[in-house]
């Protein structure tokens, strides 16, 4: 059955099309990249890709990250940081899939990093390997956190903006959308 933006029905991570243009992972997608056996090197750039999808952190953001990011409220680890681009502060809270990184690499200090362009050539390869014909990019990881937040999570675009580190929601619409499953889950609430 196809729903309103011609989604299939029970795919609640299906391609997020922003202007015709496939901008996220599906939830598909993300299996794949976490279930497909890599060279130690394109391990390390997925898991880096993947801390990025889990974190919503813009590659900048990213090379600069280290311990002293990361607190802790009531429990609950979280990254707080200002933006590169434009000192806007930013939390993000640590889920189990970003923790399970740290875990895995010892450290926040220790998470695989190379050169953004670097990073952009492997991901090419990895899209390949993975059958999607997404372009994959650091940005890409960024929406994608964007939209699990938003249709997954049911995170209002003011707090998806305030992890962002943007001031105004402006930008989180760009980067995505609400989708048929959310607005069920809304209706139901």
């Amino acid at each position: 059955m196809e729903g309103i933006a011609g989604e299939k029905e029970n795919s609640p991570t299906n391609d997020c099309l922003r202007n015709g243009v496939l901008t996220c992972l599906s939830d598909d997608e993300l299996k794949a990249l976490k279930t497909t056996e890599w060279s130690p090197r394109l391990q390390r750039v997925v898991d880096g890709f993947l801390f990025m999808c889990y974190t919503g952190l813009h590659i900048a953001d990213y090379q600069k990250l280290n311990n002293n990011n990361v607190r802790n409220y009531q429990g609950q680890k979280f990254i707080e940081y200002r933006r590169q681009k434009n000192d806007q502060p930013a939390i993000v809270p640590i889920g189990k899939e970003a923790q399970a990184l740290i875990d895995k690499y010892g450290s926040v200090d220790d998470l695989p990093r190379i050169s953004s362009q670097k990073q952009n050539d492997y991901l090419k390869v990895i899209a390949e390997r993975i059958g999607t014909d997404k372009h994959l990019t650091n940005k890409v990881a960024r929406k994608t956190f964007t939209d699990m937040s938003i249709n997954q999570r049911g995170m209002s675009f003011e707090a998806v903006a305030s992890m962002l580190g943007h001031a105004s929601t402006d930008f989180v619409k760009v980067y995505g959308r609400v989708r048929e499953n959310r607005i069920f889950a809304e209706w139901r609430g």
